[in-house]
């Protein structure tokens, strides 16, 4: 268990055990808060019931600790601290306890007296730590005049970097600017620039932003110098009014972009500051998740993204995601309300962001999976995020539950027709299903869905026909290929523009794809297809190869000039190919002497 000091409480325990405690300090919840040789002790009453704390530390660190409370646990000061142990050690850094009386000596009376918790049995396994002399550091401070103190604090500001650092970081509050001056400030450079208008432009923005750039970097560098409070004074009336001027503009503005960039970093350095009194940071992530709600209510675009990002950051730093949880939680309650939505409304799309966002958070920071369950059980409604908790079931291999949900949409598939395609969410559905199929290894209804989707698509989606082959089996194939060649034959447009050919070379049927390519003058497709068959037919190559090319040049005055001479080219591998190649060069500059694009490109190829 890491040691727990006067330093390092505010990080270790709870925030919301912290929250609590100071909250109980502050409202002046301890009586006869006494201190002696370095013991602390108070008593409190709470509920009705009167309970005593104690505390021991020894060089600002927590020696023992003792609480009659019944959430305390002894052997756990970290975990298992109470509210009355955080509110004593808020009580002990801030000084308010008074020394004891002379006479009394020893520990005070909470340490010494047995509690329910803390039997006598228990205690005496522990050895008591013996009264150390006063330091003498604070026996000199104790004797000084307040002026020999002024005196030698601003010496060692001068001096010192880490105790000047130290200095400011303690006394941030003292530092503070004034939040209206700064108001006035920015609302005074926004009015000089947009006037009358309703509207800015890009050029607009860029001057805002150039005149409220050196307040941005007075807060950097106080945020440097440790006065923590005017930082966030200006980083505040920043966050409160860019996104006004985002607002108001018609087209966007890359320098307000980075003001408002420069901005969040340094809001982020105060909240991710250690060092900074949690109740700052505390105090600055809520005005930022207060100016995300407010911008997640305006839908300000890709300004809200930026925003949200740094919340996500800053709850992680300080332990406050259930928090974000809780606020989307809060701004989706309005949309639940009015049930389904169509696709095309705004409020569907800002939904559909929440919900993303929430689940995000789920997934990825609070990584609870039986809640993101149970949000998308919550939102079957909308369809893409069932189609997420189908994705979801499939991803945890739960195969029957994915295939009842994926037919439950199937049978109800008109009910989501308002936000979304029919023919989309069909396909959708049957792309999942195939997923289903594939990875619960179940080959004969995956080989008869891809086969059904092959069909459907005119034989088109070529991965339909894949996904059968690799699940068909292999004795049964041959039979299927050649009925689907039947039956694209009698397509004639369909197969002209390639899944034909494609068929047939996936097949390797050589023979029936070179008859088929010979007979086009379709010079794309021979530049695909005959790769595959020059080698292997190069007589027949060579002649089908001609004809397509007079046949595309005579007939097109503005051919496909550069897949032909690539063609030209490409006859020169070919066995007997370079003769022809030759004769084709000649023939075709003498005929199309008055193309020029063309003869540039012929006088380009060398034939030997």
């Amino acid at each position: 268990m890491e040691k727990l000091t006067l330093r390092n409480f505010s990080d270790l325990l709870d925030p919301e055990i912290l929250d609590e405690g100071l909250a109980f300090f502050t409202n002046e919840g301890f009586h006869n808060l006494l201190t002696v040789d370095g013991v602390w002790a108070a008593e409190y009453e709470e509920d009705g019931h009167a309970g005593e704390i104690a505390v021991e530390i020894t060089n600002g660190t927590v020696v023992s600790a003792q609480c009659t409370c019944d959430h305390f646990e002894e052997d756990n000061w970290v975990d298992g601290a109470c509210v009355h142990l955080a509110a004593m050690l808020f009580a002990i850094k801030s000084g308010q306890a008074t020394e004891s009386p002379a006479g009394r000596r020893g520990r005070p009376k909470a340490a010494a007296e047995s509690t329910p918790k803390a039997p006598k049995e228990k205690k005496e396994k522990v050895p008591k730590t013996p009264a150390k002399p006063k330091d003498p550091a604070e026996a000199v401070l104790g004797e000084l005049e307040p002026k020999e103190i002024y005196e030698f604090v601003r010496q060692m500001i001068g001096k010192n970097k880490d105790f000047k650092s130290q200095f400011l970081m303690h006394f941030s509050d003292k530092t503070a600017g004034s939040a209206q001056q700064f108001d006035e400030i920015i609302i005074h450079a926004i009015a000089a620039v947009k006037g009358r208008r309703k509207y800015l432009k890009g050029a607009d923005g860029a001057k805002i932003a150039t005149s409220l750039t050196p307040l941005y970097k007075q807060a950097a560098n106080t945020e440097a110098k440790g006065f923590l409070r005017e930082s966030f004074a200006i980083c505040k009336s920043l966050l409160h009014h860019l996104p006004k001027v985002f607002a108001a503009m018609e087209t966007a503005s890359a320098k307000l972009n980075t003001l408002l960039e420069n901005t969040m970093s340094v809001i982020s350095l105060i909240i991710n500051n250690s060092t900074a009194p949690f109740e700052l940071r505390n105090e600055v992530f809520e005005v930022l998740l207060a100016e995300y709600i407010q911008l997640e209510t305006d839908a300000a675009g890709s300004l809200k993204d930026e925003v949200y990002e740094r919340v996500i950051a800053s709850a992680r730093a300080i332990k406050r995601l259930e928090d974000v949880e809780k606020t989307l939680q809060q701004l989706l309650a309005p949309y639940a309300e009015k049930g389904a939505k169509p696709a095309w409304s705004i409020d569907f799309f800002r939904e559909t962001a929440l919900i993303e966002r929430l689940l995000n958070l789920y997934e990825k920071e609070i990584k609870d999976d039986l809640k993101v369950n149970a949000l998308l059980e919550r939102n079957k409604h909308i369809a893409n995020f069932y189609l997420r908790l189908i994705d979801k079931k499939i991803a945890d291999a739960d195969f029957p539950m994915a295939i009842q949900y994926t037919q439950d949409m199937t049978k109800n598939v008109k009910k989501y027709g308002n936000q979304i395609s029919i023919w989309d969410l069909d396909k959708s559905l049957n792309n999942r299903l195939l997923e289903i199929y594939r990875q619960s290894k179940d080959h004969v209804n995956l080989s008869l869905l891809a086969g059904k989707l092959f069909k459907a698509s005119n034989f088109q989606d070529i991965t339909y026909f894949k996904l059968e082959k690799s699940a068909c089996p292999p004795e049964k194939w041959a039979g299927r290929v050649d009925s689907y060649l039947q039956q694209m034959k009698s397509l004639r447009g369909y197969a002209i523009i390639g899944s034909y050919y494609e068929v047939l070379l996936l097949e390797e049927r050589w023979q029936p794809l070179m008859d088929k390519v010979a007979e086009t003058t379709n010079l794309s497709l021979w530049k695909k297809y005959g790769q595959y068959l020059k080698h292997r037919f190069p007589s027949t190559y060579l002649k089908g190869l001609q004809r397509a090319l007079e046949t595309e040049l005579k007939q097109s005055y503005s051919g496909d000039y550069t897949v032909a001479v690539t063609l030209l080219e490409d006859m020169k591998t070919v066995e007997g190919g370079s003769e022809l190649a030759k004769k084709l060069v000649v023939k075709f500059k003498e005929q199309y002497a008055n193309r020029r694009t063309l003869l540039s490109l012929l006088n380009k190829i060398i034939v030997a």
